[in-house]
């Protein structure tokens, strides 16, 4: 079985920028230049692009449960910055598989 490993499917633009006349428009006619033929490509705006960002944030903030999305000063000066590469919470690379 053949998988496809497409660029991207959804987009979705926030910040000052998305606010510009007609960016859904281009960023969508820009993006499907670089899809296969006649593939979905999804782009949507937020409805408040430029807070946001900001709302989510503060959404997550405000949630009670946040247990595995931060480690303590203690667990850091005992493991290191190396530590969070290994953490859930840290920016992990992940090689992209290979189309075939």
């Amino acid at each position: 079985m053949h998988r496809r490993f497409f660029i991207l499917e959804n987009i979705y633009l926030r910040g000052g920028c998305a606010s510009l006349p007609g960016i859904v428009e281009r960023v969508h006619a820009d993006m499907q230049t670089l899809r296969p033929f006649q593939s979905e490509l999804n782009v949507t705006k937020a409805s408040d692009s430029v807070l946001d960002a900001w709302l989510g944030a503060k959404n997550w903030l405000g949630e009670t449960d946040r247990t595995g999305c931060a480690i303590t000063q203690a667990v850091y000066n005992e493991l290191g910055g190396e530590y969070l590469l290994e953490h859930d919470i840290g920016n992990r690379y992940f090689k992209t598989p290979d189309s075939k």
